[in-house]
């Protein structure tokens, strides 16, 4: 094994970070026309993990494209699948918050939305009868279920889902109904957050 000092001294070597990149292919920086887009978005973005999302297609692309397949091939494509479909259930779900927010919502629903705290609302198992679907626009449309009718607060989710443009079914059955969710609450935020200091 090699002494610490002589560790630190090749880790600070130009030879060696020159050899780990040229191995990589990673670029030392981006291009001044991509950064100044990317320095113009006012909105938080972790460019790392969008950057990762990318590298994990690529990845997937080429485990299809080997002629002899193992199972990590297979694991990377499907990884890039699951990635893929996630992304655009998530990004059909932010244009339908945040369509919704500017055309449908109340006020009060839209602060319970910002109240909402979505880290680990998807976190174990829902209480029947409720999916973590149905508790997300109990939770927007303040509905208690202590107070109301079960049959009453099932219309009303309905109607909730409906409006938006899709329905409590598909909600429930979609492979990623809560990338969706995720990102219906983050559209219908976005809208909110731009706007809530002038309401």
């Amino acid at each position: 094994m090699l002494p610490l000092d002589t560790l630190r001294r090749l880790n600070d070597s130009a030879v060696v970070r020159s050899a780990v990149t040229a191995r990589y292919a990673l670029p030392d920086h981006l291009p001044d026309d991509l950064k100044a887009q990317m320095d113009a978005v006012t909105e938080p973005v972790n460019w790392s993990a969008e950057a990762a999302k990318c590298f994990q297609q690529v990845l997937g692309q080429i485990a299809q494209r080997k002629q002899e397949k193992n199972m990590n091939d297979v694991i990377a494509r499907l990884r890039a699948s699951k990635a893929k479909t996630q992304d655009d259930a998530e990004s059909q779900g932010y244009l339908a918050g945040a369509q919704w927010a500017e055309t449908a919502a109340e006020y009060l629903e839209l602060e319970r939305l910002d109240a909402l705290n979505l880290d680990h609302w998807f976190d174990g198992i829902p209480m029947a009868p409720w999916t973590q679907a149905d508790r997300f626009v109990m939770h927007v449309l303040d509905l208690n279920p202590d107070e109301m009718h079960r049959d009453d607060i099932e219309e009303l989710i309905e109607r909730f889902w409906l409006q938006v443009g899709t329905s409590r079914e598909a909600i429930e059955n979609a492979a990623f109904g809560e990338s969706f969710i995720e990102g219906f609450a983050s559209g219908a935020y976005d809208v909110f957050a731009k706007v809530a200091d002038q309401i």
